[in-house]
């Protein structure tokens, strides 16, 4: 299907700043972020949208995936390679080290929305083959090496994620 003959559902988001950043994508840029929206929810009819690191988020369970619409096209962040459906070795120029994904405006156009389907399942918790690989990538987020003891291999503490910090609005 063709991005021209989609009829994208409209989408009412409770958080006020979900719904005017939605509001105010051009053209463009809502005709794909409602095309990922609607896959999402297609998959996830139980996932909440809030607002997180300047941009909406769609919450399963535990599982965040962060969605920015940009210039050059779409990006999702909190994801990782091991939860990626297969989308990386689809299409590894896309897919960031970090968890970072960009898709342009014109390559999203060509993917089919299944490949967006098995990266919504993975990385929001849903599916094979997220299932697989759960236990090693739970343990990886905690900073532990699935032991109970909590240590690395090493038998040393993990090292533990620094926390981001917001900077203040300007003006603020």
């Amino acid at each position: 299907m063709r991005d021209s003959d989609r009829v994208s559902t409209p989408h009412r988001f409770d958080d006020d700043a979900v719904r005017g950043y939605v509001d105010a994508l051009d053209p463009d840029g809502r005709a794909l972020f409602d095309r990922f929206a609607d896959l999402v929810l297609a998959e996830h009819p139980d996932a909440t949208t809030t607002w997180a690191y300047s941009m909406p988020t769609f919450v399963v369970g535990e599982h965040r995936l962060h969605v920015g619409v940009w210039k050059h096209g779409l990006s999702l962040y909190g994801w990782s390679a091991d939860r990626s459906g297969g989308f990386c070795d689809r299409y590894p120029h896309l897919c960031g080290e970090r968890g970072t994904l960009k898709v342009p405006h014109a390559e999203a156009a060509r993917i089919p929305d299944e490949h967006l389907r098995d990266l919504v399942r993975a990385a929001l918790g849903r599916g094979e083959l997220r299932r697989a690989s759960r236990s090693g990538s739970s343990a990886r987020r905690r900073g532990t090496s699935g032991s109970p003891s909590g240590s690395g291999p090493t038998g040393r503490a993990a090292p533990q994620r620094r926390a981001c910090r917001r900077r203040p609005a300007p003006g603020g």
